[in-house]
């Protein structure tokens, strides 16, 4: 609980920003603003019951489930409101999805009591000109009971939580005035288990049949919302005309997370980590390093080495089960102090080395990830962290990257121009390896709600350092 505390207490945390040297940090207290509907709004609830899932899928579901049918867990509807509740509480990891419709030339807002981060896909009426009807969407979202909140009244609120998922692809704006149907789409999507939504907003209250292949989860006022699982394939949605109601409408993909990422649950850890040989007794160059255990399917390698890169670049890591590796960042000085980092392929697997690179080198398996975030660096001789002593010190710390999902993991790797010091871990971190000679370390940490996030280091003598933290996405805080 205490390192979810110090991460959750750093939301509140900004580098101030420039072309002069940052400096200083400024803290910035959010304050709490009360939102109050205009009249008490209509709420109309649904959760769906648990049943049997589809078969040879470990996804939590709310209902059995198949190709062409909806995954919501549960939903709610509000009418003339500012906030929209759901009924039980939301399962962490899960996704949460609203569509509001607005009165026209209308803005808002959209949060939640938990401080999921909610992201708009902008969408409006026939011709541009009607009613606003964004969607937001917060991937995995902490968990508990969930109350989403607008900054203006809205005509409509559709709200529901949907199974972990990651956005895909947005289609583009579709509108119909004058002719019995169009179509929105298409979307080809390459994922083998997709979730389709396609939403609608009218100029007046309507109802329609949902598309082939889709499950109409909300219909009869100024909006439509419909959704599907699909397996890879080009999809779109058909929707008809409605008597004195124009519409627009859109369509977006998100990827559905499988049992990979379900079964890690934040804080996250590494599922092993060692440190790797080198020749000539200890003294030379790294030698190939080979994990103590099968690593698992889907799993994301790391590898973190000092002098690191090639004359051609940074691309002198590979391993045997042939994955595919993408540098995070190269920390500067001593020919580079790279982080590497892959989608495992499964099973015994040996890192490789090009010759004469690397020093030390630190390999470890993590749970699966859905990508690098953000990534940043600092030095002894950087002009933010200039310091007595010959620029010296036995603190190393990072400039701030920027999270913008919850409970990333963060991965920092510092190195120390002398040997045979102890390495403590930073503010809300662990160290899980460190070299023989202890002038290389890895630690990680589990970051809070999105926002600025430092590495740091200490050790326990004076030296030349040089340090990186990388913020990896983990599908949220499962």
């Amino acid at each position: 609980m205490a390192k979810f505390f110090v991460c959750q207490m750093r939301r509140f945390v900004r580098v101030v920003a420039g072309s002069a040297p940052v400096e200083r940090l400024l803290i910035v207290f959010i304050p709490l603003v009360l939102l109050c509907a205009v009249q008490p709004p209509q709420v109309h609830s649904q959760a769906v019951p648990n049943a049997e899932p589809f078969e040879g899928d470990s996804l939590r579901i709310g209902r059995r489930v198949g190709r062409g049918t909806g995954l919501v867990v549960q939903k709610a509807h509000c009418v003339a409101a500012t906030s929209c509740t759901l009924q039980m509480p939301v399962q962490p990891g899960d996704m949460v999805v609203v569509v509001d419709a607005l009165p026209p030339s209308t803005s808002s807002e959209v949060s939640d009591e938990q401080g999921d981060t909610f992201y708009q896909i902008y969408t409006t009426g026939w011709g541009g000109f009607g009613d606003p009807a964004p969607m937001w969407y917060a991937t995995g979202v902490f968990g508990g009971k969930v109350t989403v909140e607008l900054t203006a009244q809205a005509l409509d609120i559709f709200v529901a939580e949907y199974p972990p998922a990651a956005l895909d692809q947005v289609s583009q704006q579709a509108f119909l005035c004058c002719q019995p149907s169009a179509t929105v789409g298409p979307l080809t999507v390459s994922n083998p288990n997709n979730l389709l939504i396609t939403w609608v907003i009218f100029g007046t209250n309507a109802t329609i049949p949902a598309s082939s292949g889709f499950t109409m989860e909300d219909v009869g006022t100024s909006i439509a919302v419909e959704d599907a699982r699909m397996a890879a394939g080009t999809y779109s949605a058909s929707i008809p005309q409605v008597s004195t109601a124009p519409w627009g409408a859109r369509m977006v993909s998100f990827k559905l997370l499988g049992p990979e990422f379900s079964k890690y649950k934040a804080p996250y850890s590494p599922i092993q980590v060692k440190t790797c040989p080198r020749s000539n007794g200890g003294n030379g160059f790294v030698l190939s390093c080979e994990f103590d255990a099968p690593v698992q399917q889907g799993n994301m390698l790391v590898v973190v080495d000092t002098l690191g890169c090639t004359a051609s670049g940074c691309n002198s890591v590979s391993d045997s089960q042939g994955s595919k590796w993408n540098v995070a960042l190269v920390v500067q000085g001593s020919n580079g102090t790279p982080l590497w980092y892959a989608e495992a392929n499964g099973g015994p697997d040996t890192i490789y080395f090009a010759p004469g690179t690397g020093i030390f080198a630190i390999i470890a398996e993590y749970p699966p990830s859905l990508g690098l975030e953000d990534a940043n660096f600092g030095t002894y001789d950087d002009p933010v962290f200039h310091m007595p002593n010959g620029d010296q010190t036995q603190w190393d710390v990072t400039r701030a990257i920027l999270t913008t999902s919850p409970c990333d993991l963060l991965i920092a790797w510092g190195l120390s121009g002398t040997g045979n010091l102890d390495a403590e871990p930073g503010v809300g971190f662990t160290v899980r390896a460190y070299y023989d000679f202890e002038n290389l370390a890895l630690e990680d940490s589990t970051s809070g709600p999105p926002g600025a996030y430092m590495g740091s280091i200490f050790w326990n003598g004076f030296a030349h350092w040089s340090m990186g933290v990388a913020a990896f996405n983990m599908g949220g805080c499962k």
